[in-house]
């Protein structure tokens, strides 16, 4: 009996229940975005009473239709998709539960349930519930779109799109600014947030109100770490997808050739990326409180913004001024905190694991020397990573670098003493590597400090970080590749390592791409801006492509032409030269052929 239930439960049922499934998870997704797209008309629109009215009966019966679809595609999953997410209908759908309790048990009298009914049909609280619920649902979506086997590189470049467009639709909303933005500032500010750039066509502070701040902040924080970095967190942590082909598309996103511990580096990523903002936004609010003239929740909120800002090197900043007003720049603890989460962000997730591991394995060796009878101290000559010294070394090399040119070059224009100057050159020399955040006038710079100010934007900072320019560790193998031709070696060489003919071509080319773009962008933007000063019009350019944002200003005098160009260039900047043209060019998948080799005469 059993043997022949299983039978036809295999022939007759199964296809159904794959129907009944796709059905679950397509409604899913339609309910998650009618719940999303009706907080956002609540919050950014103003809405009549009778309309909220409609909307807020239409958000009361979205938990029901959750529920029902959630339980349908539970039971309709075979037993391993039942494992998968087995997580999130506890968790999750267990709160969607919590917020249908007052429906369903509306008799209670005592003073505790009213109390939890109250706080259970709050607006606010089923708000937030619906979001979390909707994120996740689209959140799976998009890792399933992952197992159709598309090019890795093309799923980065169209994440980045979705959340432009979705940003420019954001700061439309007439909630989110005082004054009516047009499409093209609208998609400008949009890019300049997600690509972490800080060039706006108008002033942030007096156009954005705060709902138009908080959705800048957001996009800022998207573009630092990447829609699919955010979006497989969640699948992962509650979803439990972890197939092979999702670890390989991770793989080649990240950079990472560790394909089982890659969601575990999903999650050190989140939390790095929470313990650092939260540390630097305590840092940012005490080093301003009661010195600036704002409110405790204007403090707050500034401390918030510019963290998020530095740390995802964005640029952007709440003060129109930036930290170009004395008293910012007499601030000494709000520039080092700023530095050093412009540092953080900008070295690349991978160094900050790597500190990570160096920091454990001498806490645990420190333990056993303490509370175990072994005197000798453990050491591990392995510790630090190839990638991780070099990043290093030339951050260290090129923040030193600048830092002494700005001190001979601008001496006369810092303010305060020696100990000011010393850390107003060091904010001057991390800032352009890459979050651009104004300190005084463009035009007041020298020249010799302009020349140093291209050379640290073109650079940016590291790899696999919010940082853009050719990326410190492009520039490090470039540099040793030349020094290896010049002393006529047939191997690139470098601490006890031989760099691979990969890394040294991939650099290369980045490198010759980058000053081609840059050539190109800054030609048109000539032919298209002749009024407006070259050496402005270059900065404007190297500015988006380098994702720095620090310019002379001349955004807003740029034609819609100019700007789409601008928009382009940041877009770029962000997504990587090399991973844009991997999206575009089809890979060859012929078999490498070894050609008969000749030399050419080269000078």
């Amino acid at each position: 009996m059993p043997k022949n239930f299983f039978q036809y439960y295999k022939k007759y049922l199964i296809p159904y229940l794959d129907i009944t499934n796709r059905i679950a998870v397509v409604g899913l997704l339609l309910v998650s975005l009618m719940s999303l797209l009706s907080l956002i008309y609540l919050i950014g629109f103003d809405v009549d009473l009778q309309h909220r009215e409609m909307i807020h009966r239409l958000l009361d019966r979205l938990p029901y239709a959750f529920m029902v679809l959630g339980v349908l595609r539970f039971f309709s999953l075979n037993e391993s998709g039942g494992k998968r997410i087995k997580l999130r209908v506890s968790i999750v759908y267990g709160l969607l539960f919590v917020i249908l309790l007052p429906a369903l048990f509306n008799n209670g009298n005592s003073l505790i349930w009213n109390s939890i009914r109250k706080f259970l049909m709050n607006d606010y609280y089923q708000a937030i519930v619906l979001t979390m619920v909707s994120i996740l649902e689209i959140s799976g979506a998009i890792i399933g779109i992952m197992k159709r086997r598309v090019n890795p590189s093309k799923v980065f470049v169209i994440s980045f799109l979705m959340v432009i467009l979705i940003g420019m639709g954001l700061l439309l909303m007439p909630n989110a600014t005082y004054n009516r933005l047009s499409l093209i500032d609208a998609l400008f500010v949009s890019t300049s947030a997600v690509c972490v750039t800080g060039l706006s066509p108008v002033d942030v502070a007096t156009t954005f109100t705060p709902l138009g701040l908080a959705i800048i902040c957001l996009l800022m924080q998207i573009g630092g770490l990447g829609l699919m970095t955010l979006t497989s967190f969640f699948a992962v942590f509650f979803m439990g997808n972890r197939s092979f082909y999702n670890q390989m598309i991770l793989s080649d996103i990240f950079g990472s050739n560790q394909y089982g511990s890659l969601f575990g580096t999903l999650l050190r990523i989140m939390g790095f990326t929470a313990i650092i903002e939260t540390i630097g936004f305590v840092c940012i609010w005490l080093s301003i409180h009661g010195k600036i003239g704002m409110t405790l929740t204007e403090e707050l909120g500034y401390a918030l913004f510019h963290s998020v800002s530095a740390f995802c090197n964005a640029g952007f900043s709440t003060v129109s001024s930036g930290l170009g007003t004395p008293a910012f720049m007499g601030n000494n603890a709000l520039l080092l905190t700023m530095s050093a989460l412009i540092m953080l962000g900008s070295i690349g997730f991978p160094i900050l694991e790597n500190f990570m591991k160096v920091i454990v394995f001498y806490l645990k060796t420190l333990f056993r020397w303490i509370f175990s009878r072994n005197s000798r101290l453990r050491r591990s000559p392995h510790l630090w990573n190839l990638n991780s010294k070099i990043v290093i070394i030339s951050t260290f090399g090129l923040v030193l670098l600048g830092t002494l040119c700005f001190l001979i070059f601008e001496w006369s224009k810092l303010s305060g003493g020696v100990l000011d100057h010393i850390v107003q050159s060091f904010f001057m020399s991390v800032s352009p590597r890459t979050a651009g955040f104004g300190f005084y006038d463009m035009n007041s710079y020298t020249v010799p400090s302009l020349i140093v100010l291209v050379f640290l934007m073109w650079i940016g900072g590291g790899s696999q970080s919010t940082a853009g320019g050719v990326k410190v560790n492009t520039f490090a193998v470039s540099v040793i590749n030349l020094w290896s031709v010049v002393r006529e070696r047939s191997k690139v060489e470098v601490l006890g390592r031989e760099l691979s003919a990969g890394s040294v071509n991939r650099a290369n080319a980045t490198i010759f791409m980058s000053i081609f773009v840059i050539g190109i962008s800054v030609f048109m933007l000539v032919l298209l801006e002749p009024t407006i000063n070259f050496k402005e019009l270059f900065f404007e350019a190297m500015a988006a492509l380098t994702t720095v944002g620090m310019g002379f200003g001349i955004t807003e005098q740029l034609g819609t032409t100019s700007r789409l160009l601008v928009i382009i260039l940041m877009f770029v900047g962000r997504i990587g030269l090399i991973t844009l043209m991997l999206g575009l060019v089809k890979r060859n998948d012929e078999l490498d052929v070894d050609f008969p080799k000749e030399d050419i005469i080269i000078t």
